[in-house]
C-alpha cells in the first residue's frame, strides 16, 4: 500500500486533487507501521470498514484500473501498478 501510495499521489496531483491529511501521514509512514495500521486498525474484522467492504460488490481492480488510465492521460509513471494489471479481469 505504502508504494502504491507513493505511486498514487503525483496522479492525483495531476488531476488537481488536493491531499488530505490522512493521505499525507500515510504517505510519510515507513511501509511497516502502514502495514500494521490497515490490518490491525483499518480493516480490522471488528471495524466497521471491514464489515462495509465484505459488503461492497463493486468490481474488483476497479480502482487500480482508473488509477492507471488516468497516470497514461497525464504522462506519470506507475509501474508497481501497471505489474499488477494483468491480473485485473474484465
Amino acid at each position: 500500500m505504502e508504494v502504491n501510495m507513493k505511486e498514487i499521489i503525483p496522479v492525483l496531483k495531476a488531476k488537481g486533487s488536493k491531499l488530505d491529511v490522512m493521505t499525507k501521514v500515510m504517505s510519510g509512514l515507513p511501509p511497516r507501521v502502514v502495514g500494521f495500521l490497515m490490518s490491525n486498525v483499518v480493516f480490522s474484522p471488528k471495524s466497521m470498514t471491514f464489515a462495509l467492504v465484505a459488503h461492497n460488490h463493486t468490481k474488483v481492480g476497479y480502482a487500480v484500473q482508473e488509477v492507471i488510465s488516468e497516470a497514461r492521460k497525464h504522462g506519470i509513471k506507475v509501474p508497481r501498478l501497471y505489474d499488477v494489471e494483468s491480473l485485473i479481469t474484465e
